[in-house]
């Protein structure tokens, strides 16, 4: 009996030698047909045989050409096994992701440039940018009454250097708001201009007590964010029935310095003088009201500044005049 199996078992392992020396001997993509030799077999069991099988030339070239699609299928697995594919995805915000195949570095240059507040809930934003040699970019603006600016507006996608303005109608009344804009380019990267912040107007505000004689109104804000050579300046304008308005902010070691300010006509008429005065300018024209800050830096340390909002306006006989706030003080950290 073991003689019985030892012979079938041979029989088998023959018959496999040549389907592999077929297998090696033949292209695995061609389309070529091979013919091969009739291969016969014994089945062999514990009670004698099964009886035989024959496998003709018509049979044998089938199971081949079953083999070389199996093989072309291992191959085209391979092929796509070899790649990897990674997608790039941009900070915050998730909602606007603009991707293409392939990384290209851009220099996108994106900026907030101005807020024109309409009544009590609306307001436009106004930016520029400059793409650069990209393709196209997407513009936007990012909105909200604290620093994590969670609010954001639609999208405007660009394919030149422009300006752009959007306008948003959800905004809650008397309320301070920081907006800035956002630019996205082809390779999904993200750019940010600088941040403006801005008051919405109050609607229970009585429009008919404004007159030609209204002149501008400025506070001087808190000064926020102080270490040892920097803080952070803020204050609030209200043009009234005035337009244009030049808003700048003036600090210095010399309070009567800062005081005295309001004495000149124009921004150009003040004359900065060392540690004692300086000078910044925040807007170049703005009308309605707004609100703002400035960061101030190369302060001494242990030290007592003053410092001042003011707003240069042209009055009604359209000559030039200045409106300024409060004087305040603040006190750099010791080192």
């Amino acid at each position: 009996m073991k003689t019985l199996i030892q012979k079938g078992m041979g029989a088998f392992a023959g018959f496999a030698v040549v389907l592999l020396c077929a297998a090696a001997l033949a292209p695995a993509a061609s389309a070529q047909a091979y013919y091969y030799p009739v291969v016969s077999y014994q089945t062999y069991g514990p009670y004698g045989s099964y009886g035989s099988n024959a496998k003709s030339q018509a049979e044998i070239q089938a199971l081949m050409n079953q083999l070389y699609a199996l093989m072309a299928q291992l191959q085209a697995l391979q092929a796509k096994a070899g790649h990897t594919y990674t997608t790039y995805t941009p900070t915050k915000p998730v909602q606007h992701t603009y991707k293409q195949s392939g990384y290209k570095s851009y220099d996108v240059d994106v900026e907030t440039v101005d807020v024109d507040v309409e009544g009590d809930d609306e307001a436009t934003f106004y930016g520029e940018v400059d793409i650069d040699d990209a393709d196209y970019v997407h513009v936007w603006f990012i909105y909200g009454t604290d620093s994590d600016l969670d609010e954001e507006t639609e999208d405007i996608k660009l394919t030149d250097d422009d300006d752009f303005e959007i306008d948003v109608d959800d905004l809650e009344e008397d309320e301070r708001y920081f907006v800035r804009a956002v630019a996205e380019d082809p390779s999904g990267h993200l750019t940010y201009g600088e941040i403006i912040a801005f008051t919405t107007g109050d609607e229970d505000d009585d429009d008919d007590d404004n007159n030609d004689e209204d002149v501008p109104e400025v506070e001087t804000g808190d000064a926020e964010n102080i270490d040892e050579d920097s803080a952070e300046l803020h204050g609030e304008v209200d043009m009234n029935d005035f337009e244009d308005g030049l808003v700048f902010m003036i600090y210095g070691e010399d309070e009567d310095a800062v005081d005295e300010v309001e004495d000149e006509n124009a921004y150009s008429d003040v004359d900065e003088d060392g540690d004692d005065l300086q000078k910044v300018q925040l807007f170049s024209s703005i009308d309605g009201s707004r609100s703002f800050w400035v960061s101030i830096f190369g302060l001494d340390e242990d030290t007592e500044y003053f410092y001042r909002a003011c707003v240069e306006y042209e009055d009604e006989d359209d000559d030039e005049a200045l409106e300024c706030g409060s004087v305040e003080s603040f006190a750099t950290d010791e080192d």
